[in-house]
C-alpha cells in the first residue's frame, strides 16, 4: 500500500536491522574420521581457499572432509569430497613403490660394479698373457705359419 505520511510524523525505521538477502556465499567443510564418535568438526567461512585449505588439512590428517556451497535459507549443495584415507594409501604406496625401485636400482648398480670389476680383471689377464708373449723368443715360421726351422719342423717333405 502507497500510504502518504503526514508531514508531522518522523521518519521511522524497520524495527530490525539484519540483512534479509539469502546468503549464497557461504561455505562449510566437515570432516568425518572413519571409526570417530561424536559431532564431526564444522569450519564455516565465506571464503572459497579458506574452506578448501581446511579441507585439505582435515584429509592429511585422515579425515573424509566434505566442502558444501549454502544456496540460500539454510540449504547447502556438495561441492567437492576429499577422502583422506584413500589419498594416505596412495602416497604410502607411491613411496613403497619408489622404495622398491630405489631398492632394484641399487641391486642393478651392484651387479654393473660385480660385472666391471669382472671385466678390469679379464682385461688385467689379458695384458698379463700379452706380457708374457712379449718376453718369450720369437719362433721362425714361413709364410705359411708353419715353424721352419729344421729341429721344430721335424722331417722334410
Amino acid at each position: 500500500m502507497n500510504r502518504r505520511k503526514h508531514p508531522d510524523q518522523p521518519h521511522r525505521r524497520r524495527a530490525t536491522a539484519t540483512d534479509r538477502t539469502p546468503n549464497v556465499r557461504g561455505y562449510r567443510v566437515t570432516g568425518r574420521w572413519p571409526g570417530a564418535t561424536g559431532r564431526a568438526p564444522i569450519v564455516s567461512t565465506r571464503d572459497k581457499r579458506v574452506a578448501r585449505r581446511a579441507a585439505r588439512d582435515m584429509a592429511t590428517r585422515g579425515a573424509v572432509a566434505t566442502i558444501e556451497q549454502h544456496t540460500g535459507h539454510g540449504a547447502w549443495r556438495m561441492v567437492q569430497v576429499i577422502d583422506g584415507p584413500a589419498q594416505q594409501r596412495t602416497a604410502r604406496e607411491a613411496t613403497e613403490a619408489a622404495a622398491r625401485e630405489q631398492r632394484l636400482t641399487d641391486d642393478q648398480t651392484a651387479q654393473a660394479a660385480r660385472r666391471e670389476r669382472a671385466l678390469d680383471a679379464q682385461a688385467e689377464r689379458h695384458l698379463d698373457e700379452a706380457a708374457r708373449l712379449m718376453v718369450r723368443p720369437p719362433v721362425a715360421r714361413t709364410a705359411t705359419g708353419r715353424p721352419s726351422a729344421r729341429h721344430t719342423a721335424g722331417g722334410r717333405r
